[in-house]
């Protein structure tokens, strides 16, 4: 089964590998600097749960986590 970045638990370090999304959604995560291949660390959780914070291309950035569920991510890189 493959993860995805909503299942990551803080501070776990993983890589993008694909977005299980289509159309606008896709393109505004592709936007967002969220693109296949790219180091991704989960930093932490909104009290509530929602949203993510992650680290990404050397900023920091949240993220839903409905949004976080269709990126697949590879954690034993």
């Amino acid at each position: 089964m493959e993860k995805t970045l909503n299942d990551l638990k803080v501070g776990q370090p993983a890589v993008i590998t694909d977005l299980n999304c289509k159309g606008t959604v896709r393109r505004r995560i592709i936007d967002l600097g969220l693109t296949p291949g790219v180091s991704v660390v989960v930093l932490r959780t909104a009290p509530m749960g929602d949203p993510l914070e992650i680290r990404i291309r050397g900023f920091n950035m949240s993220i839903r986590r409905s949004d976080a569920g269709k990126i697949n991510v590879a954690t034993n890189y």
